[in-house]
């Protein structure tokens, strides 16, 4: 049964270093077969990506929900 996942991915772009999060779609054999184009999260480091989605979760709690 194939699945997807968040998975980092370093990345050099123009001479540009960044890590970013990407949805990660697996076959039946359990490799990476796909992922997403564009990252969901850019950042600096893991770490930074890490701050980002503690900062969406608080926001998340935080705010409601709007139509």
């Amino acid at each position: 049964m194939s699945h997807w996942n968040f998975r980092v991915i370093n990345t050099l772009k123009d001479d540009i270093e960044f890590f970013g999060l990407y949805e990660a779609f697996y076959n039946d054999a359990g490799e990476i077969c796909a992922h997403d184009e564009e990252p969901t999260i850019v950042g600096d480091s893991v770490e930074d990506i890490k701050k980002t989605l503690g900062m969406m979760m608080r926001d998340v709690d935080e705010h409601e929900v709007l139509d």
